[in-house]
């Protein structure tokens, strides 16, 4: 494996422990849909957190925060709408299967009298 990536998971690593540590689960790591990752996506209290680890191979390389630029805010942005919308279907789906569900008690018990044993 190549050193820089070695590095990207060990700091992808060392954040999610944090991220435990505060209380935070894990839901997802190295989400990738299409074109798009990302590195970790946590929750805490209903939140949903979308984390981009960048990991420095040496002290004092540079700040981190240089390497998110507008692209990669812009891509983040389109990880958490496909997310949610990602969400939003199975939601959708699993309140469709509890309405099957009810559908179906509902018909049982109307017809519980015709039963035979």
């Amino acid at each position: 494996m190549f050193l820089h990536s070695q590095t990207g998971l060990e700091g992808e690593e060392a954040a999610a422990r944090y991220m435990i540590s505060k209380g935070y689960h894990l839901i997802e790591r190295n989400w990738r849909f299409k074109h798009l990752e990302t590195d970790l996506i946590m929750s805490r209290l209903g939140l949903l957190v979308f984390i981009e680890v960048k990991t420095l191979s040496h002290e004092g390389q540079s700040d981190p925060l240089i390497h998110v630029n507008k692209e990669k805010v812009e891509e983040l942005e389109q990880r958490i709408q496909v997310e949610e919308n990602t969400k939003n279907q199975l939601l959708d789906q699993l309140d469709n299967k509890n309405k099957i569900i009810d559908d179906l008690e509902n018909e049982v018990r109307e017809n519980e009298d015709k039963i035979v044993d």
